[in-house]
């Protein structure tokens, strides 16, 4: 049992993520939506050792997304959304993700960075 579902148990109705101005999850809810998100994960065909490559402002998304990959067995890497496109690509290449997660901000160099990196978007 890992921490978060250790917690959701034993704090269930306690908060456990704010947003501010956004969603706030209580450790019962954290565990939950963490777990739709490693089904959908595994719908797309994600299994153990898998990479995923997040490009997202800090959301409290991107929390659950951390929880479902180490629950799936699979290894998230963060990237910073600062860089520009030639330098996230250059990340992307060395990490070799099966998908590439990204908030609404990065619609536009989502498609391109995961084509040239051989993800899914």
């Amino acid at each position: 049992m890992d921490v978060l579902e250790l917690n959701a148990l034993s704090f269930p109705d306690k908060t456990a993520l704010a947003e501010d101005g956004g969603p706030s999850y209580t450790y019962a809810a954290l565990s939950s939506e963490s777990r739709k998100a490693l089904g959908a994960l595994k719908a797309l065909g994600l299994r153990p050792g898998d990479r995923v490559a997040l490009l997202a402002h800090n959301e409290a998304e991107s929390v659950l997304l951390f929880f479902a990959c180490r629950a799936g067995g699979m290894t998230l890497c963060p990237l910073n959304w600062r860089l520009a496109p030639p330098e996230l690509g250059a990340v992307l290449s060395d990490f070799r993700p099966a998908l590439l997660v990204h908030g609404a901000a990065f619609s536009a160099d989502a498609a391109t960075l995961a084509e040239a990196c051989g993800a899914r978007v």
